[in-house]
């Protein structure tokens, strides 16, 4: 192990470093579709990651691993797709158990013009 036990910034670093991991091994194309379809999907709305994951599942775009579903929301932010309203609320998926997770604002779809 590299660092202390506990250290806020090494923590941090090891999830980036994770999350950047699993993205790129479930590739661009995922990310890039999930994020297109996502803010037509909710844009203007607040919801939880669970939402999206629901809605992009019954679509059929799914990551290979199911860890990615959190670097997609990584993504989202860094992206400026989502943005935190430190509020909370109770998850709804059963493997959960209802635990609360953060509620995202979703920005509104900008129409391309013709």
């Amino acid at each position: 192990m590299h660092g202390p036990l506990f250290d806020s910034q090494h923590s941090e670093d090891a999830k980036n470093q994770a999350l950047d991991q699993v993205l790129q091994n479930a590739g661009d194309d995922w990310v890039d579709r999930a994020s297109a379809v996502i803010p037509l999907l909710f844009g203007g709305q607040t919801v939880l990651a669970e939402d999206w994951r629901q809605a992009l599942t019954d679509l059929r775009i799914t990551p290979h691993d199911p860890h990615a579903w959190g670097g997609l929301t990584n993504a989202l932010q860094i992206r400026q797709l989502i943005v935190p309203t430190d509020r909370m609320a109770k998850s709804k998926a059963v493997k959960s158990h209802a635990r609360r997770q953060p509620l995202w604002h979703v920005k509104p779809s900008v129409a391309i013009p013709a």
